[in-house]
This record gives structure tokens, C-alpha cells and sequence, in this order.
């Protein structure tokens, strides 16, 4: 089912957002959170009419009672879990199988509104190639290892710089990463404000897949994630519902870059 919107006479596609709660004792569910690249071909068998080339998210997440949940988002296709949820769903939880559309939430997004966020990301930086420039530390890359024009990206494991990655890349993402004031005499230094973001869950993966340069031949991908849950302050609402729908960073296809909001309580 593929599901568009008009805006000013133009057709513009539609996301949805999809939770599935999964039973962590089938063996199939043990085996697609072994394999990062098992779980992405998944997603893309249930996106039934995207043949193949519609970007999409996914992440999963522990919930309370250490019970774990798929999230995904798809840019334009309504996704069919049949196969996944017989294979993977966790029966008692069925009533909270959902598929949404995500355009009444994106639609909400204004500038100056304060929400609580769950970002998984793998922040990464592109090590100088001796054939050509490289980029700034920092800089958008992807899988550990994985070699481009530009360079070689590289995991970025300092918890200080993995911070420092995300207010970097907040700034061209629409948003500013909250702040909270540390009291006087914290550690003996004057007051200062540091980002109002958890860090946690860091993750490392390492999975086979085909190389593209060796047809027949496997290479192995590492991707390190981490993940942020903090506060956050929009101010570009169009820049940040790009990030809801299309990710931030890299290793989006591999359970990387899904942002989610939520309204902070009062």
C-alpha cells in the first residue's frame, strides 16, 4: 500500500512508524539481533511496494522488564509484518503491535517546542586517505572501517566526543540539544551548563556481507552505536522531521540513526 498527501496541489509520500514487541526466546528473534544485516533485510521484506529503494529506519530498544520492541520508519510505504511477527512477535503483547501514520505527529513539530528524545547512532569520523583530503573529525560516516573517496570512517569511542558528534551535527538537524546547569562548586568550578543528554547502550556489532568490489566474496562489517536519551529544542521544524523520517548519521540501513520524540511530562 503506498499512501501519499497533497500539499498546494503537489503529492508528497507519507512515513509511517511501526512498533513491534519481540519475544526474545524465539530462536529467530536471538538470530536478528545477532545480525544487523538479517535484521535490515527483514525491514525490507516488509516494505512490500518499495522495490528495494526506499529509505527506511529501524531500531530496537529495551523496554521496562528488559522486554525489546522493533521500531522502524519508512518513508512512504505502509510495511506488512505478517512474516516477522509469526516469526518474532511476542504473542501476549499483540494488542500493541501498531502501525502509524506519522504525518499527524511530524505535522505538530513548531519552533521553540521542547521534547524528550531516544536517538541510536553511530557517530563516526573520516580518517584522511594518503590518496586525497580527508574530512574534519566529526564528519558523517559509516560502518567501522568502510572505505570511501573521502577517506576511511572510524568509530568515534571517547563518550566526550560521541557527545561532542551530537551537538555538532544538532546544528544542521533543526534542533539544539537541552542544557542543564551544574550547581556552583561542582567539582570545584564555576557554574556551566553541559548537554541534558544520558548517554548509554553502546553497542558493537560484527556481521558478514557481500562485498561489492569481490562479487561471490564476503567482507565483515563492524558498526558501533551508542544511545542518546535527553532533551532537545526544535528550531527548524522542517529540518527535524527530515531527521524523523530519514535518519541521523550513517549505518541507518543497520540499526543506526532513528530518532524518535516524546512530550516532555510537566
Amino acid at each position: 500500500m503506498l499512501s501519499t498527501t497533497r500539499f498546494g496541489g503537489r503529492s508528497e509520500t507519507m512515513p509511517f512508524i511501526s512498533r513491534l514487541p519481540l519475544d526474545v526466546a524465539r530462536p529467530r528473534t536471538r538470530e536478528l539481533l545477532r545480525n544487523p544485516q538479517e535484521m535490515k533485510n527483514e525491514v525490507l521484506g516488509a516494505i512490500d511496494s518499495g522495490g528495494g529503494k526506499e529509505r527506511f529506519l529501524w531500531r530496537v530498544d529495551v523496554e521496562p522488564g528488559n522486554r525489546l520492541a522493533l521500531f522502524a520508519v519508512t518513508e512512504r510505504t505502509r510495511p506488512e509484518w505478517g512474516g516477522l511477527w509469526e516469526a518474532c512477535g511476542r504473542e501476549e503483547e499483540a494488542a500493541r503491535l501498531a502501525v502509524r501514520d506519522y504525518e499527524p505527529m511530524l505535522d505538530m513539530l513548531e519552533a521553540g517546542q521542547e521534547y524528550a528524545f531516544k536517538l541510536t547512532a553511530s557517530p563516526t569520523y573520516s580518517e584522511p586517505s594518503p590518496r586525497g583530503p580527508g574530512v574534519e573529525p566529526g564528519a558523517e560516516a559509516g560502518a567501522e572501517g568502510e572505505k570511501r573517496q573521502r577517506g576511511t570512517r572510524r568509530p568515534i569511542k571517547s563518550r566526550g566526543e560521541q557527545m561532542n558528534w551530537l551537538v555538532r551535527r544538532s546544528a544542521g538537524a533543526g534542533f539544539r540539544v537541552g542544557e542543564v546547569e551544574l550547581p556552583s562548586g561542582f567539582l570545584d568550578e564555576e557554574p556551566q551548563k553541559v548537554p541534558d543528554v544520558l548517554l548509554s547502550g553502546t553497542e558493537v556489532k560484527s556481521f558478514k556481507k557481500a562485498a561489492l568490489a569481490k562479487p561471490g566474496a564476503m567482507s565483515t562489517v563492524t558498526i558501533r552505536k551508542v544511545t542518546y536519551t535527553g532533551r532537545l529544542v526544535v528550531e527548524d521544524e522542517k529540518l527535524v522531521r527530515q531527521v524523523l523520517v530519514c535518519g541521523l548519521g550513517s549505518a541507518k540501513a543497520y540499526g543506526a540513526g532513528l530518532m524518535t520524540l516524546a512530550r516532555m511530562s510537566r
